[in-house]
């Protein structure tokens, strides 16, 4: 499968890119690109012939334009399967252009370290309110296909209002859900604990967020949740108290994770550490450290 990564492009070298032959590409990767007067690397690789063949298309610290996502939602992206918009600073006016995007296909989203505050979601859900009021629910939203979302680094501005209003979207698709660094507390662990799609969640990160971990009611919403496909747990950098860390303890679901991350060993004499199904994971070396 033919790839191509660049960083650091100039605008002509974006637009002799644009202005190739390159029928066969079908992933691309663009890192660190200066802002440019009249428009950005998203509006002028939408010029390119080759762009609805592509299936993973990365622009990450591009500064990409609110304008750049308007132009996208008004081109056909039949094939994309991964799409990462990461650290340039979008909006919640981009994030409304991106939900109306056409993405038929899209498996993975990156929208790490933008500036899309809490009222994001709720946009999203009122915009897919009306386009299946216009349009009927023949029509594939990219919110009910995608598999895997990422919201990392996110600040307070996103925050547990954010995660409470992801709890009630529709999601049937989504396996894998990272909050990293995102301004969550315990609150956004109860709003996930009633999410309906965390029944099919595969992977779940919510670690560094400093908040979380304090209080144990959220916990142990969690731990009864029916969260049977469950396999990767991220809590890393996480300070969990001893209520929160009993009530990881005797969930259910415990036993069936594949990997479960810390930031740091944890104490002896954790509670976390009593439970038996715990105890199984580390025998098996499941359980993680990023500092022993």
């Amino acid at each position: 499968m033919p790839e191509f990564s660049f960083a650091s492009l100039l605008r002509s070298q974006i637009d002799a890119l644009v202005a190739a032959r390159l029928p066969a590409l079908t992933s691309l990767t663009l890192n660190d690109i200066a802002a440019f007067d009249d428009t950005c690397a998203l509006e002028l690789l939408l010029r390119a012939p080759w762009v609805t063949n592509l299936r993973s298309l990365r622009l990450e610290n591009c500064h990409v334009r609110d304008a750049g996502i308007d132009q996208l939602r008004h081109h056909q992206l039949p094939l994309l399967q991964d799409l990462s918009l990461a650290r340039n600073a979008l909006s919640d006016r981009a994030g409304v252009e991106l939900m109306c995007a056409v993405l038929p296909a899209l498996r993975r989203l990156d929208l790490s370290s933008n500036a899309l505050s809490a009222q994001s979601p709720k946009l999203w859900a009122a915009v897919e309110a009306e386009l299946e009021a216009r349009h009927g629910r023949g029509l594939r939203y990219w919110l009910g296909t995608v598999q895997e979302l990422i919201f990392s680094g996110m600040g307070p501005e996103f925050g547990d209002e954010a995660v409470a209003d992801l709890a009630r979207a529709r999601l049937p698709s989504l396996r894998s859900l990272c909050l990293v660094n995102s301004g969550l507390s315990d609150a956004a662990v109860a709003a996930l604990a009633g999410a309906e799609w965390m029944r099919h969640v595969v992977s779940l990160d919510i670690g560094r967020n400093i908040e979380i971990g304090r209080d144990p009611a959220p916990w142990a919403a969690l731990a009864a949740a029916p969260l049977h496909e469950l396999r990767h747990l991220k809590l890393t950098f996480l300070i969990l108290g001893r209520g929160a860390q009993e009530a990881l303890g005797g969930s259910a679901w415990l036993g069936g994770l594949e990997a479960l991350s810390f930031g740091r060993r944890l104490a002896a004499d954790s509670p976390v550490r009593r439970a038996a199904a715990f105890l199984a994971l580390e025998a098996a070396g499941r359980v993680l450290y990023d500092i022993l």
